[in-house]
């Protein structure tokens, strides 16, 4: 294990450390916004325009890297995300914070394609589906601790901007020493979105239905938790356990879906989700032991549903296809978790905190009659066609390069040809 952790390690120290500022920083942004007095919809446009950045940097990001390269794009977005950070005490603005986060976005979506390349560069073939795994368990774990540094500070006050701040830069710290060199990062291709829905109509709209349900909860859950009456500390465990929840419980469904029909798993799933969504909108002020040990279900069968629906579109797609038809369901899921936050504060609007959950039952309970309505035209995969249920992080497209039904080495480091898909 230590060999095959010692070419990645200052990769994963470095993203752990830049994801802790990332996962304080959405929810301190939402809990902010709501400190301040931003009307509900204000809120949740605020917080849909990172996702709009994300899609947008989704697109320039390779360009900038041919341009400077790695080591400097890197940088820059890096530097640019940390001090973004530092401005939004400065002006308590809702335009200044939109503007905030559409560029916030647009760095995050460069940071995460230059990282993962360089874990694609350094990473052999026999080895990706490990190290994929330990990305997924790193990512998800930093997000988690991330929520819990909320608790630090008082969330009206500049200190936790600051923390933010601080451990995006020394994120980059680790990274930008790698000896490693980086594969060539090429825009990312993706099939065109008919042919897509065509090859797979429940992968195209399970993961844009997966984008609203979790772009909302990322984007408004803390105005959500905050609105029940919960302080800082109680809005920290809410979100922290959501995360944890889709931690523990990606692979064990994951495996449910190996085993059976994945559209039986899809419509579980949503159907779970469905449920526990509507008893968060239900029961009014319940005792915080309830609420969070719903928020870790919720985590639970919502997170896996993206890899879910990933891995279902990938039983009906030629292996040359794969990785550009997950680059296309990546970008379907950000449109998607760009809509989220924004509906769903307007459904708020109208209900009151419980408007989120509603949102989420009624987008969950969506894909799971879709899937059912697909089991009745199309007979399931063969099984010696399927492939294997791979947990899939919701960060760039280059990150397929490590999917184990990804494209094959090529050249004696290891390194998977087409980094980016």
């Amino acid at each position: 294990m230590g060999s095959l952790l010692a070419p990645v390690s200052s990769l994963l120290g470095g993203m752990a450390i830049l994801l802790l500022g990332a996962g304080l920083q959405g929810t301190l942004i939402g809990l902010r916004a709501h400190l301040e007095g931003f009307a509900v919809e204000v809120t949740g446009l605020i917080m849909s325009v990172y996702f709009a950045g994300y899609i947008l940097g989704y697109f320039i990001a390779p360009s900038i890297v041919r341009r400077v390269g790695h080591i400097r794009a890197y940088a820059a977005f890096t530097a640019v995300a940390s001090a973004v950070v530092l401005v939004y005490p400065m002006f308590v603005a809702p335009a200044a914070w939109f503007m905030l986060r559409l560029i916030s976005g647009v760095c995050f979506a460069g940071i995460y394609m230059v990282a993962e390349s360089w874990l694609n560069g350094v990473t052999e073939n026999a080895t990706r589906g490990v190290i994929l795994g330990l990305y997924m368990m790193v990512n998800l774990t930093a997000l988690a601790a991330g929520q819990l540094l909320l608790t630090l500070y008082d969330p009206s006050g500049f200190k936790l901007f600051l923390i933010v701040s601080v451990l995006i830069s020394l994120g980059l710290v680790p990274v930008a020493l790698t000896r490693n060199r980086a594969p060539e990062i090429v825009a990312p291709s993706s099939l065109p979105l008919r042919a897509l829905y065509a090859v797979s109509p429940l992968g195209v709209v399970g993961c844009f239905a997966t984008g609203l349900a979790l772009g909302a909860f990322w984007g408004v859950g803390p105005l959500f938790a905050a609105g029940l009456g919960l302080a800082a500390s109680g809005v920290a465990f809410f979100m922290s356990l959501t995360i944890v929840g889709g931690m523990v419980m990606q692979w064990p469904i994951g495996w449910a879906s190996d085993c059976f029909d994945r559209r039986y798993v899809i419509i579980g799933a949503t159907f779970t989700v469905t449920v526990i969504s509507a008893l968060l909108a239900i029961i009014r002020h319940p005792p915080l032991g309830l609420e969070l040990s719903l928020a870790f279900l919720f985590g639970g069968f919502s997170f896996a549903l993206y890899s879910l629906c990933v891995a279902h579109a990938n039983d009906f797609i030629a292996d040359a296809d794969k990785v550009a038809a997950s680059s296309g369901l990546l970008l379907v899921y950000g449109v998607g978790a760009a809509i989220g936050p924004f509906a769903a504060s307007a459904t708020m609007r109208g209900m009151g905190p419980e408007g989120l959950f509603v949102f989420v039952a009624v987008a969950s309970l969506a894909v799971g009659s879709f899937a059912a309505h697909r089991m009745r035209i199309r007979s399931p995969a063969p099984v010696e066609e399927r492939g294997k249920f791979v947990p899939l992080p919701r960060t760039s497209p280059v990150v397929m390069a490590l999917h184990p039904e990804g494209p094959v080495a090529d050249g004696e480091t290891g390194a998977a040809s087409g980094a980016s898909g």
